[in-house]
């Protein structure tokens, strides 16, 4: 049987989160870490953040071809 966690919990486990995102984006020197925020629900809980790029420097990108680059100098 699946049982979720309710939101009260959930809630202190995403500002806990968010806490130690934006010490480790300090830490890293970067200067947008208050762009960081917990999020949560009733059985989730995370962190997302107003910045597009963060992911990408957490996870990177997929590989691709540059073809909208071709012809340009």
């Amino acid at each position: 049987m699946r049982v979720s966690f309710p939101r009260e919990v959930t809630a202190q486990i995403g500002q806990r989160a968010a806490q130690l995102a934006r010490e480790d984006a300090q830490a890293r020197g970067w200067r947008t870490a208050d762009a960081m925020y917990p999020v949560s629900g009733v059985g989730y809980a995370g962190v997302a953040t107003k910045k597009k790029y963060h992911m990408y420097q957490e996870k990177g990108t997929q590989p691709f071809l540059m073809t909208a680059l071709e012809g340009k100098t």
